[in-house]
């Protein structure tokens, strides 16, 4: 009997939850959540968690296992779900992780350069630079040493610039070379990608959208502003939330934030295709417009071939 992990990803509105829990269920097994803001307690409507009800059809885990003042990063989920993956299995049961947060799902099947933890004061001269100097003056040096990764990024992402240029002062080594010893690890897994027509995904986010503001995610920011979210930097990426602080702040009508988070949704949704796309590894399943069991069954028969157990 199979009992290595099954990694299901897709990109967000697909569909991947209703599907994890059917796939679950036939196989016994439990489903590791690889969704970077699920973990925060609070964070319900907008991070679009399991209904209660679905948390009860198939055990889950790392979903609400911190509080907002608390940063997460795929090293630490990496650590955590390692730990679960091996409980489970533990118990005899199939670890599904399941989720659309690519470097989460790469941590765990290929590994990840950490890179040494942030140095503020350091990247505080980099941005001081960068202002004395002139609009690009980072960006050449990065060019100067570490080619490869100026290549990957764009001249004004000052984030990754800087990391970038942090990692090379104090490792004395380009980030491009720590990740391609990483790149090398990569492991044989089973990994289900589910996908759809792209006009009927990007239907099926914006409803999902209406859903959320009908649902109270308003209220659930406003609860969220009050708890300290915008003090955290990682919550903060969270799309769904910050659309929404900025009509709370009276910068925009609650009909803009409903705009503005469909169409960021979409981008995501682009974006994790992309991201997903790129690995060969991933067997596609097209959801469509037929019923999800008849996607389950074709799923189920490409396990069995794997080696993995029907128990229902």
């Amino acid at each position: 009997m199979n009992a290595e992990p099954i990694f299901i990803v897709g990109p967000t509105g697909v569909g991947k939850t209703e599907a994890a829990i059917l796939v679950a269920k036939k196989l016994g097994g439990e489903i590791i959540s690889a969704e970077s803001m699920q973990v925060y307690r609070g964070m319900d409507i907008g991070t679009a968690k399991p209904t209660r009800e679905q948390l009860i059809e198939a055990p889950h885990h790392l979903i609400d296992v911190l509080e907002l003042d608390e940063t997460f990063s795929a090293a630490r989920f990496k650590g955590l779900a390692e730990e679960k993956i091996v409980e489970i299995s533990g118990r005899g049961h199939v670890p599904l992780v399941v989720g659309g947060t690519g470097l989460y799902v790469k941590s765990l099947t290929e590994g990840i350069f950490e890179g040494p933890s942030a140095d503020w004061g350091l990247r505080k001269k980099l941005r001081e630079r960068e202002r004395e100097l002139g609009p690009g003056h980072l960006y050449e040096e990065l060019r100067e040493v570490d080619p490869k990764s100026a290549e990957k990024i764009k001249p004004n992402d000052m984030r990754r610039v800087v990391r970038a240029l942090e990692i090379y002062h104090l490792t004395g080594r380009p980030i491009s070379e720590h990740q391609k010893e990483w790149a090398e690890k990569k492991r044989d897994v089973t990994m289900l990608g589910f996908d759809m027509e792209r006009e009927r995904l990007y239907e099926r986010i914006n409803r999902r959208v209406d859903d959320m503001f009908r649902l109270g995610l308003v209220d659930e920011t406003r609860r969220l502003m009050e708890q300290g979210i915008e003090r955290n930097r990682t919550a903060m990426q969270a799309i769904g939330f910050k659309e929404v602080i900025g009509h709370i702040r009276g910068e925009y009508p609650v009909e803009k934030a409903n705009e503005l988070l469909k169409r960021n949704s979409r981008r995501y949704a682009r974006r994790q295709l992309t991201w997903f796309r790129k690995d060969e590894r991933i067997r596609w399943f097209d959801m469509g417009e037929r019923p999800l069991e008849e996607v389950c069954k074709e799923v189920m028969e490409f396990l069995l071939g794997r080696g993995y157990n029907s128990v229902g």
